[in-house]
C-alpha cells in the first residue's frame, strides 16, 4: 500500500515554485518523487488503477512554454493531469484555457477549480470534486452533480463519502452562506445520474466531517460540538 503527498518546494507564497508529487511505499517508506513539469499542483487523488489525478496551475517556470502540445498563454490556464507514479504509462492531460470576464481589473479567471478537493469512488473509478465536478479517472471526461439548491456552488465542500457499493454519494452541508451562496443541507446523491435523492439536517456547523461505516449501515456527521450517527 502506498500513500500520497504533494509539496511546493518554494514556501514563500510567490508564483513560480516547481511542484512535486511525493509517493511513499508505506511498507518500506521509500520515497518516489514525480516532477510535474514545473506546474503548481493544487490537489491530488488516487485512482482505482493506482494512478494519480492532479489539478495544476501555471507558474513563472511554465508561463509561455509548450506543455502537452499547447502553449500556455494566460496565468489563469489550468490543467487536469493523470500520472503514473511508476512512470510506466504516459501522462494524460486536459487543459482549460482562462475564461474571459467583463471586469477590466480581472480580465480572466480560472475556468476549472484547481484547488477543489476530491474523493475517489473506487467502485466506479471516478473522482468527485467538492466543486460539483465528476472526473472519469480513465478518460478524464467531466460531468456534474448537484444538490437541490441551484445556487450551491460547493455541494461537497464540507465532507464527502460513498456507500460501499459505490452507488450513493453522501455530502455534508453547512448552516452558513458559503461564498455568497445559500446554506446547504446534508445530501444523498445517486452516483450514476449525479442527481440528489434527498436532503436532511443535522451537524450543519461549518466545521467537522463525514464518514460511512464499512458495512454501509451508518453515516456519521460531525461538527464543532457533536457527532450524529444515522442509520441508513
Amino acid at each position: 500500500m502506498i500513500c500520497l503527498a504533494h509539496e511546493i518546494t518554494d514556501r514563500s507564497g510567490v508564483i513560480g515554485a516547481p511542484s512535486y508529487i511525493y509517493v511513499y511505499d508505506t511498507k518500506t517508506w521509500d520515497l518516489h518523487k514525480i516532477y510535474v513539469d514545473g506546474l503548481a499542483v493544487q490537489a491530488a487523488a488516487w485512482t482505482t488503477d493506482d494512478r494519480v489525478l492532479v489539478s495544476a496551475g501555471v507558474t513563472k517556470e511554465t508561463f509561455g512554454k509548450t506543455l502537452d502540445g499547447r502553449v500556455i498563454t494566460q496565468w489563469q490556464d489550468s490543467a487536469l493531469r493523470l500520472l503514473d507514479p511508476m512512470g510506466q504509462k504516459p501522462t494524460k492531460a486536459l487543459w482549460f484555457p482562462a475564461k474571459p470576464t467583463d471586469d477590466p481589473k480581472f480580465p480572466f479567471i480560472t475556468a476549472f477549480p484547481i484547488g477543489a478537493q476530491g474523493k475517489t469512488n473506487f467502485v466506479t473509478n471516478q473522482v468527485f470534486l467538492n466543486s460539483g465536478q465528476i472526473i472519469d479517472s480513465a478518460t478524464l471526461d467531466i460531468r456534474h452533480y448537484h444538490s437541490f439548491s441551484a445556487g450551491d456552488i460547493a455541494p461537497g465542500g464540507f465532507g464527502m463519502g460513498f456507500s460501499p457499493d459505490g452507488r450513493l454519494l453522501y455530502l455534508k452541508g453547512a448552516s452558513f452562506p458559503y461564498g455568497g451562496y445559500e446554506p446547504t443541507k446534508n445530501s444523498i446523491v445517486d452516483v450514476a445520474s449525479g442527481k440528489p435523492l434527498l436532503q436532511f439536517g443535522g451537524a450543519l456547523d461549518h466545521a467537522g466531517e463525514l464518514a460511512v461505516s464499512p458495512d454501509g449501515k451508518h453515516l456519521a456527521l460531525g461538527d464543532a460540538y457533536s457527532i450524529l450517527i444515522f442509520s441508513l
